[in-house]
């Protein structure tokens, strides 16, 4: 049997605990929110060296390669299965799931 005082250690325990699994989750999180614009600001530097995509005093614009930035590919591609898979069209949540699993099965 545990006396009042070994009750309330652990009670503090169990709360200084939670609190040490909250700080490491933002730590996490933080660390993976700079992560993020780390590669990003490398993609986009790179860019501008490679001449895809340009910066002037009203902000980025398009390259002299363009066609080779992969973001404008990415958004290209999306852009097109969007398109084709009809995706924005969908009237409901089950409809979206439908044209989602055709889509990826003939995407694959």
């Amino acid at each position: 049997m545990l006396t009042e005082a070994q009750f309330q250690e652990a009670i503090t325990f169990i709360k200084d605990y939670k609190d040490a699994l909250y700080c490491i989750e933002q730590i996490n999180e933080r660390r993976a929110t700079v992560d993020h614009y780390q590669n990003f600001s490398t993609t986009v530097l790179a860019a501008m060296k490679n001449k895809e995509i340009a910066l002037d005093n009203k902000g980025f614009k398009k390259g002299e390669k363009i066609a080779d930035f992969k973001l404008a590919k990415a958004f290209k591609y999306s852009t097109e299965v969007l398109n084709k898979y009809k995706l924005s069209n969908a009237v409901s949540r089950d409809d979206l799931l439908k044209k989602l699993a055709h889509a990826t099965s003939d995407l694959v």
